[in-house]
């Protein structure tokens, strides 16, 4: 297990390089979704993350609030939940 502030500092390091993130969402009993995204900005006192999705516009904002994390050299796991999970995987 990691850090909030480990965390952040991959996704910043992430963000820096203009990274494009391969992000697998699992909520519940949901179908997994994965989107292509990269890192636009990055809020560690409110741990909120904003990211766009390749090919589109509008930034979206991903609350970290109360989750445990994992960060390994190409991957960041955060954990908001036993069923709300999101892997952060870069090429």
């Amino acid at each position: 297990m990691s850090s909030y502030k480990e965390a952040f500092s991959k996704l910043n390091e992430w963000r820096r390089l203009n990274v494009v993130l391969k992000l697998t969402m699992l909520t519940g009993e949901e179908k997994p979704q994965t989107l292509f995204v990269q890192i636009s900005a990055l809020d560690e006192d409110s741990l909120q993350v904003g990211f766009t999705e390749r090919g589109k516009r509008y930034p979206k904002v991903l609350l970290l609030s109360d989750a445990s994390f994992d960060v390994g050299q190409r991957v960041l796991e955060v954990k908001r939940s036993a069923t709300d999970i999101l892997m952060f995987a870069s090429p």
